[in-house]
């Protein structure tokens, strides 16, 4: 929508870049936290889905090739995190920055004073040796019998189609 002086409109100038991202563009953790953004500003300055144009809300068309799942590396889980600093003591897991575990006070990430509008905000703690998940460990063990340990292939091809 232009203005009288045939400027963009400022929230539809930002839904538009949002959604003209191509895939390439930025990395999956930064193009959910510019989504995020982009919609909680758009819905706290009151703006209706029904004044944004049609092209704002499609996204741009593109065929996916492929979808790769993996774990989170450590770099990744500190660039996501609220805080420069982990979590190194209990007592912190109710840190402002964290969100509002207690219903009172303000987040110091966000600035809502609301418990209600602040969903919390990711954040890790530091552990002196690697931590295996335990409702991971039977899994793992089940995957790992599945494999030669010296050559790294299936033992058995019947097993391959399993996974």
């Amino acid at each position: 929508m232009e203005g009288e002086e045939g400027v963009q409109n400022p929230q539809l100038a930002l839904a538009n870049m949002l959604f003209s991202l191509t895939i390439n563009d930025v990395d999956d953790i930064e193009k959910v936290r510019l989504r995020d953004e982009v919609f909680k500003f758009i819905f706290t300055n009151d703006m209706v889905l029904e004044e944004m144009e049609d092209s704002a809300l499609t996204s741009p068309k593109a065929k996916i090739i492929s979808i790769k799942f993996g774990l989170t590396t450590h770099e990744e889980i500190c660039k996501s995190s609220v805080s420069n600093c982990p979590i190194s003591h209990a007592s912190q897991l109710s840190n402002p920055f964290l969100g509002l575990p207690l219903e009172t006070g303000k987040c110091e990430s966000c600035g809502t004073g609301e418990a209600g509008q602040c969903e919390g905000h990711f954040g890790y703690i530091e552990l002196p040796t690697p931590t295996y998940h335990p409702y991971h460990v039977g899994e793992l063990k089940r995957m790992l019998s599945l494999l030669c340990l010296k050559c790294l292939r299936f033992k058995n091809r019947k097993f391959f189609d399993l996974i």
